[in-house]
């Protein structure tokens, strides 16, 4: 199983942010709590390396109400890969989010807005094929080379990955509706908006209030 690598100044910097939520829910109005939640959806994404598809998705949330109106959340979101056309190569982007929310009306069904930052880490899957070949134009012994996965002499396939990174601005709006006690359901839609692909993300979880 590949493991998150996510820099280490992010983590450093979310542990931080952490300790600032929890000295200033500290300092807010009894009514400021921690909440925690889950969330499934679709993620829609289009890059402009011709990549375009639809992935089932599901993540988790949590982040504390710094007040009536205002929250600070940390979501992490993990979709299924998208396939190519060829259906062989697949990409996804593992997204964890800072945003702040803005809650709009005082009790009961209360529509918000928020907006952040995404850190993603982006995993593309392909398969390189090898097929022995003579130098050209010097003659000599056969070497491997990599062609396409079509010619009739290969005999190897590999399955590679390479991983990069991301940094999107994520903004989005939702409706939080009590259901029972300190339990809501949250249906939602996101965007992720990066210098070259964008994320449509509707989704809706269910949060707890603490």
């Amino acid at each position: 199983m590949t493991a998150f690598n996510f820099p280490r100044e992010l983590v450093l910097t979310l542990m931080l942010a952490f300790a600032v939520c929890g000295r200033l829910a500290a300092q807010t109005a009894p009514d400021s709590r921690a909440f925690v939640g889950v969330k499934a959806g679709v993620n829609y994404e289009q890059a402009e390396d011709s990549l375009a598809g639809a992935a089932a998705a599901g993540g988790v949330f949590g982040g504390i109400a710094l007040g009536p109106e205002w929250a600070l959340e940390f979501e992490f979101w993990i979709p299924s890969p998208i396939r190519d056309s060829a259906g062989d190569s697949t990409h996804r982007d593992i997204l964890l989010s800072v945003s702040g929310v803005r809650m709009l009306g005082a009790q009961g069904v209360r529509p918000y807005l928020l907006a952040g930052l995404s850190f993603g880490r982006t995993e593309n899957r392909f398969t390189t094929c090898l097929a022995d070949r003579s130098p050209d134009p010097s003659p000599g012994p056969p070497i491997p080379t990599i062609v396409d996965c079509a010619e009739p002499d290969v005999r190897e396939h590999r399955r590679e990955q390479v991983n990069g990174s991301a940094t999107h601005v994520v903004a989005g709006m939702g409706i939080e509706v009590p259901v029972w006690r300190r339990i809501h359901l949250v249906p939602e839609i996101r965007v992720h908006v990066a210098l070259t692909s964008v994320i449509l993300r509707p989704a809706a979880g269910v949060k707890i209030n603490f």
